[in-house]
């Protein structure tokens, strides 16, 4: 799967593991085909952890703090609009998330080609 990192450099973090639940998913296009390099955050009041997808659209956040009972993620990739996901998460178990993403309209153009 993709890589996964926090935004916070030269941090050591102690995750109980008891506390956090897997979050794993895929980022389609619209046609369905799957989109790589999407950056996927995932936002707490306490940390904003990240995920890459990989090559099939997949991405894995592997101990995202399960605390609030949900899970608010974005998905972003540069000529792609922001996609939102959002998911109910419980401590200790794995929890999928999918997102379908649209692409960016260029300036001009509008969703009827005109």
């Amino acid at each position: 799967m993709g890589a996964y990192y926090s935004t916070r450099p030269d941090a050591t973090f102690f995750l109980d593991q008891s506390k956090t639940v897997r979050i794993t998913g895929t980022i389609t296009n619209r046609e369905g085909n799957p989109v790589e390099g999407v950056t996927v955050t995932g936002s707490n009041p306490n940390n904003n952890i990240k995920a890459v997808t990989d090559a099939e659209g997949r991405y894995e956040i592997p101990h995202f703090p399960a605390g609030w009972g949900s899970a608010s993620l974005e998905a972003n990739k540069e000529g792609y609009q922001t996609g939102r996901l959002y998911g109910q998460v419980k401590a200790g178990e794995h929890a999928v998330i999918d997102c379908k993403m649209r692409r960016r309209l260029s300036q001009g153009k509008s969703l009827h080609g005109s």
